[in-house]
């Protein structure tokens, strides 16, 4: 064989294996790491805001692989018109004469059902009644809550385009930051490592540094 017919055999064969290797991946919709649905929803990924790709590269690939992954702090529990005296005062008074308040809370403490989550949840029930008297718009759902405009106020830049350089001193902390609430981004973490141990026991493919979600708390 020449050497002529040498390089053609090799071209054909690269061909061969180009078309063998195309064969062989998913273009499809189906497949996740070209079609990935970045849904406000979602509970298998985390969106970060507020950092600096190189920045999360070094926290990511340094000796100490260890970060933190932010939530975002929720508004205060007690909307600023419920701290006024007569809202305030109402308040005590129909947890006294209120009867449908009344006999919910005997019947938590008939049950042993009185713990705090519970009484503040009845509370709260309390509250937007309060609230519908004195004819104030009903208390923002967290579905409802503008996390952007709630982020600005706590320093945060809720966009997710990443910066290109770091411009504070979060962006070379140990932390990520999210626009995920606390009890939000627990449940997230929990489904991503869950979806990382089967991953691991199916195909025996680790797709995190540590599935231990208390470090990314």
């Amino acid at each position: 064989m020449t050497i002529a017919d040498d390089l053609g055999e090799q071209e054909r064969l690269t061909e061969v294996y180009g078309r063998l290797r195309l064969k062989l991946l998913d273009l499809s919709k189906k497949n996740r790491m070209l079609n990935y649905n970045l849904g406000s929803r979602s509970r298998r990924h985390l969106q970060i805001v507020d950092e600096v790709m190189d920045e999360i590269y070094k926290k990511l690939a340094g000796d100490d692989a260890t970060v933190r992954i932010e939530p975002l702090d929720e508004p205060e529990d007690v909307p600023p018109e419920e701290k006024t005296e007569e809202f305030i005062g109402a308040l005590e008074h129909a947890k006294v004469s209120n009867l449908e308040y009344l006999t919910k809370l005997e019947a938590l403490e008939s049950a042993g059902r009185d713990d705090e989550l519970p009484l503040a949840k009845l509370e709260r029930e309390l509250r937007d009644h309060i609230r519908s008297e004195f004819g104030l718009p009903p208390r923002p759902k967290k579905a409802e809550i503008n996390r952007a405009d709630l982020a600005r106020q706590a320093g945060i830049d809720p966009n997710f385009e990443l910066g290109p350089v770091k411009t504070k001193p979060s962006h070379s902390d140990g932390a990520l930051q999210t626009l995920k609430f606390p009890d939000e981004l627990d449940r997230i973490m929990g489904k991503i490592v869950a979806d990382a141990k089967l991953a691991e026991q199916e195909m025996g493919i680790s797709t995190l540094f540590q599935t231990n979600p208390s470090f990314l708390a």
